[in-house]
C-alpha cells in the first residue's frame, strides 16, 4: 500500500490579510512556524520514504520542519507543486478582486473551474502540471510520501487521485498545516483524511472567499 499525506504550509501575514499569494515567495509568520512545528510533531513517528516540497519558502519552511524529524528520508523539491499563479490578482485582496474584477473573480468564486484568469490562466493549466508531478512520483518505489505545497495544490491532488471533476475545487477548503492523506492499493484509492487540524492549538475559520 502507499501513503500519501498532503500538507499545506503553516500561516503567513498574507494569509491572516486575504491576500492573493499564488506564485509570490511569502514566508510563515509567527504563528505558521508554530503550526509548522505542530504537523512536524505529528507526522514525527510515521514512516516517511520521501518528502517533496513547493519551491516557495513557506512550504519550503513547512518541510523542513517535518524532515527533522525523518533525517534518513530524502527531500525534494519542485515547481509543480507551486501555488496556482495569479498574475496580476497577486497581492490583491478579496474584496479588490471583486471591485476590479467583478466578472472575472465571480466566475472565479463561483465557478472556478470554467474562470480565466491572469497568470495560468486556468485550473486545467494548473492540473496539467499537477497531474505531471503525480504521474512520474507514483512510478518510483516509494510507500509513505509527504507532500508539501499550498491549498490550491491539495485540493487538486484530491481531484487528481480521487479522478473527481474539476467543479469539486469549490467544494472543499484546506487550512493552514492541515493534513490529508490519500491511501493507494493496487487499483483501490480511499480519501482516508481531509483537512485535518486536530494537531494545532487553536481553530482556523474558513475565510469568506
Amino acid at each position: 500500500m502507499r501513503r500519501i499525506y498532503l500538507v499545506r504550509h503553516g500561516e503567513t501575514d498574507w494569509n491572516r490579510l486575504n491576500l492573493v499569494q499564488g506564485s509570490i515567495d511569502t514566508e510563515l509568520n509567527s504563528t505558521g512556524i508554530e503550526q509548522a512545528k505542530k504537523i512536524a510533531e505529528r507526522l514525527k513517528n510515521k514512516k516517511i520514504d520521501i518528502i517533496f516540497s513547493s519551491t516557495l519558502k513557506r512550504a519550503y519552511t513547512t518541510a523542513s520542519y517535518i524532515k527533522s524529524y525523518h533525517p534518513y528520508a530524502m527531500f525534494e523539491t519542485s515547481e509543480k507543486l507551486n501555488e496556482i499563479n495569479f498574475g496580476e490578482w497577486e497581492g490583491l485582496s478579496f474584496e479588490e478582486l471583486e471591485r476590479k474584477y467583478s466578472h472575472v473573480y465571480l466566475m472565479w468564486k463561483n465557478h472556478p473551474d470554467k474562470a480565466i484568469f491572469p497568470g495560468e490562466g486556468n485550473l486545467y493549466a494548473v492540473m496539467k502540471r499537477v497531474k505531471s508531478f503525480f504521474d512520474d512520483i507514483l512510478q518510483k518505489n516509494f510507500s509513505n510520501i509527504v507532500i508539501v505545497t499550498h491549498g490550491g495544490i491539495v485540493k487538486l491532488s484530491i481531484i487528481y487521485f480521487l479522478n473527481l471533476p474539476l467543479d469539486f475545487y469549490k467544494k472543499c477548503w484546506i487550512g493552514n498545516a492541515s493534513l490529508s492523506i490519500v491511501d493507494i492499493k493496487g487499483e483501490k484509492t480511499i480519501l482516508s483524511l481531509l483537512n485535518d487540524m486536530s494537531h494545532l492549538t487553536s481553530e482556523q475559520i474558513r475565510p469568506i472567499i
